[in-house]
């Protein structure tokens, strides 16, 4: 029951994320991040978002859920290890 409840909460947070993704990125500059292909070879839909200058768009930390957040969520037990943190290196 535990792994369906995991795996039905992973499934939404794709969807969302997923949702979220492209509908910032319609509004924002982007661009393929794979070459054109020729008929009948393998074709990558990737884009990453630009800036006006045309370089790829930076942040310089990670933001959003981390891992406390998804143990807490989803009522799990464990070690939740903060970004650059050496708490669970020893």
């Amino acid at each position: 029951m535990k792994s369906l409840k995991l795996v039905l909460g992973i499934l939404v947070l794709v969807l969302l994320f997923g949702f979220n993704v492209s509908r910032l990125s319609a509004n924002e500059n982007n661009r393929p991040v794979c070459l054109p292909n020729a008929k009948g070879e393998f074709h990558c839909n990737s884009k990453v978002i630009v800036e006006s200058n045309g370089s790829p768009k930076t942040t310089n930390l990670p933001s959003g859920y981390g891992p406390a957040q998804f143990l807490g969520g989803y009522g799990l037990t464990g070690i939740a290890c903060e970004y650059r943190s050496d708490s669970c290196n020893s």
